[in-house]
């Protein structure tokens, strides 16, 4: 259902951005890193929903400018190494964005009984919980954040790694395995403004 832009969601907005504002990480742009990931993250859900002719709806639009909200304070490196280290990490963050979010939105103007179903939807989408493929938003949700990825993360990730090329070739095949049609339609796209290198690295991952 799509809906017509308000004042407590404009002020949700601003003051999502705001919290981004204080990320001390930079990015490419020289804004800060969670300024960027959030526009291209909101940008990337319009995008498909576009290409879909889905109507946005507004907790996707909300929890797309919110995501991943004061991440810096909750560090990987505050948990043990290893997976169960990470899937720990994953899901203490998730929980605190979504909380976080829902403390933003009430304070905003958002109503707890009244709009209790929206709140409810944003916080599954910001935790991306019951991530299923028949939940075409989710599904969208999660295209957006693997296009996000691929265009502003990927390229550091690869220098990272550089020495251990099979590692990001898994996590290229792990994103690819997340997206459904429209993502995957749209990380064709953002190929063509990819280096030579990392078109190599994704051809490897997708012939494997």
């Amino acid at each position: 259902m799509s809906f017509e832009s308000s004042t407590r969601y404009q002020k949700a907005i601003e003051a999502f951005t705001a919290a981004h504002t204080e990320d001390p990480r930079p990015s490419s742009t020289g804004e800060s890193y969670n300024v960027l990931y959030h526009r291209r993250l909101a940008h990337f859900c319009r995008e498909l929903c576009l290409a879909g002719e889905i109507a946005p709806s507004e907790a996707l639009l909300l929890a797309a400018n919110c995501q991943h909200i004061r991440r810096w304070e909750h560090p990987r490196s505050d948990f043990p190494e290893g997976l169960v280290g990470y899937k720990t990490w994953r899901t203490k963050t998730n929980r605190w964005h979504s909380e976080e979010g829902e403390r933003i939105l009430l304070a905003s103007g958002y109503n707890a009984t009244e709009d209790a179903d929206l709140i409810a939807r944003f916080k599954q989408l910001v935790s991306k919980k019951a991530l299923r493929k028949d939940d075409t938003e989710m599904q969208l949700f999660e295209d957006a954040i693997c296009c996000v990825f691929l265009e502003n993360e990927f390229d550091e990730f690869k220098d990272r790694y550089e020495d251990n090329e099979q590692k990001t070739i898994v996590i290229v095949q792990k994103t690819w395995g997340k997206m459904g049609p429209l993502g995957r339609a749209m990380a064709v796209k953002l190929l063509r403004g990819m280096t030579e290198r990392e078109k190599e690295i994704i051809g490897k991952a997708l012939a494997g």
